[in-house]
């Protein structure tokens, strides 16, 4: 029965990991964008971007956690 259950929990693991790597590049992404435009948009040079990436990082590493968490 342990080998049944086996490449079951090989694709789960795998799942878990590609979810964590499309989380963080997604969160740091999503905060590149936004720290670009409102520098835009208020005139300002790197600030908003480089802030905007800090939390994009800290947003991913606080949803993997969670994930985690899930996983037991």
């Amino acid at each position: 029965m342990n080998k049944q259950r086996s490449p079951l929990r090989v694709l789960k693991y795998l799942s878990l990991m590609t979810e964590i790597g499309f989380t963080m590049v997604a969160n740091i992404v999503l905060g590149l964008f936004i720290g670009n435009k409102v520098d835009q948009w208020l005139g300002t040079s790197p600030l908003f971007l480089f802030i905007f990436i800090i939390l994009g990082v800290f947003s991913g590493i606080k949803v993997i956690h969670s994930l985690i968490k899930r996983l037991g």
